[in-house]
């Protein structure tokens, strides 16, 4: 049960205390307590997300979204989410990977660590500078975990940057693992009649795969 605040609604009270803090770093609201800016073929943004544990704390994610890959994914223009391809949470020291918990249990308390966020998210440019091109996005990304829906995300980032070749590499192995997790299911579905859930799993499995496979001929 959401607990009442003096300062109403977070995802309307954090935006208009935060956007006359940072009028400098030109982030556009676009929904709630979403923030984004355009780059040349990608968006940096950041959210600001309370817990649900009735606190008031809060916390900042930072990121870069990629739009270009939603054709890759075959996205349906009216599913589409927020979300990063990359991120972290915001804290003094992004380096470090620490992140800030913000308390906000009252306006005062909220208004001052508005502050600190405004502080942190100035500091935070520094992050953002490190992306200069989409091939240092697919640098970035690439550090992270190479399961088969990482290594086509990653894949499709590298097409973006113009690189067929190591992309092409990624989906091979996408796409091995892909079709090993659908032959599972189906193998499942002979010993046991599937439910809606499953089902849904297994068409969005096909699905991703059916994208795997067009972004290799493309490669090819």
């Amino acid at each position: 049960m959401a607990v009442k605040r003096d300062y109403g609604a977070f995802s309307k009270a954090a935006p208009k205390h935060l956007k006359p803090l940072i009028t400098n770093l030109d982030f556009q609201q676009t929904t709630g307590a979403y923030f984004l800016r355009k780059r040349e073929s990608w968006e940096e943004g950041f959210y600001l997300q309370q817990s649900g544990y009735g606190s008031g704390n809060f916390w900042v994610e930072i990121g870069l979204s990629v739009p270009g890959m939603d054709t890759y994914w075959q996205t349906d223009p009216t599913e589409k989410s927020f979300g990063f391809i990359v991120g972290r949470r915001l804290g003094i020291n992004l380096a470090s990977y620490h992140s800030e918990v913000y308390p906000a249990e009252n306006a005062d308390e909220l208004k001052a660590s508005l502050q600190l966020v405004a502080q942190h998210l100035q500091t935070a440019e520094s992050w953002f500078s490190n992306f200069k091109t989409l091939k240092d996005v697919a640098k970035f990304y690439g550090k992270g975990n190479n399961n088969e829906l990482s290594a086509a995300n990653h894949a499709y980032l590298l097409l973006l940057a113009g690189e067929p070749e190591k992309a092409k590499i990624k989906l091979e192995y996408a796409k091995r693992k892909m079709q090993l997790t659908v032959v599972e299911h189906e193998a499942s579905f002979k010993k046991r009649k599937p439910g809606k859930e499953a089902l849904h799993i297994y068409e969005l499995d096909i699905h991703r795969l059916k994208c795997v496979e067009a972004a290799l001929r493309e490669c090819n």
